[in-house]
């Protein structure tokens, strides 16, 4: 009977664990590809500061692990001033970088600065429903909604669009539920099974 008991308890644990790290995420690509997988990404992440941070910092290792190179957009354009979009592009194209990634966390506004340029994001309300359909899934009563795109510098043609959750709080080591750490590696994964970015040595 006691060892029937340690075994369903730890059944119990082992599913809790697993459910832990997954991270959900929508995505679609755009209907003409990239001819060839990105190799530098820009991104630029609009949110709470502790929450852009770490989406900064888990880009910088996803991307390391997947082979490819990751600035901070912020970094490059500091916020102090407007900037036109001859500015940023040629600024991106100084330094290698074919695509920027754009992320917004919930209702998070994006500088002002960057208005009407490459850097532009999406409208506000663009990722509701599916975001309030992923909330009632994971059962999580304070998501942070995130939304993502992947845009070509070159042509400024939008590549992918994503958008998924992370747990309230989930900047910090470990929260009830995704991590940013899970989120970041989720969307580069969903990059690399659709072709946007090359393997690299996982």
């Amino acid at each position: 009977m006691l060892v029937a008991m340690r075994a369903f308890c730890l059944a119990l644990i082992a599913m809790a664990l697993s459910g832990c790290g997954s991270a959900l995420l929508q995505s679609e690509t755009s209907p003409q590809l990239s001819p060839r997988p990105v190799r530098a990404i820009g991104a630029y992440v609009a949110g709470p500061n502790a929450l852009a941070a770490s989406f900064q910092a888990n880009i910088a290792v996803e991307a390391t692990r997947h082979g490819l190179t990751a600035d901070n957009v912020s970094a490059l354009f500091p916020p102090t001033r407007a900037y036109t979009n001859a500015e940023i592009r040629q600024g991106l194209a100084a330094r290698s970088i074919d695509s920027v990634m754009i992320i917004r966390i919930g209702d998070a506004p994006g500088q002002r600065q960057y208005a009407g340029t490459i850097l532009q994001e999406r409208s506000v309300g663009s990722g509701g429903p599916t975001a309030a359909a992923i909330a009632a899934v994971n059962g999580n009563p304070n998501p942070s909604t995130f939304s993502a795109r992947l845009v070509d510098v070159a042509s400024g043609r939008k590549l992918w669009d994503g958008e998924g959750q992370i747990a309230s709080g989930a900047y910090s080591l470990f929260a009830n539920g995704t991590t940013v750490e899970d989120a970041v590696a989720t969307l580069f994964d969903d990059l690399q099974d659709k072709g946007m970015i090359a393997g690299g040595a996982n």
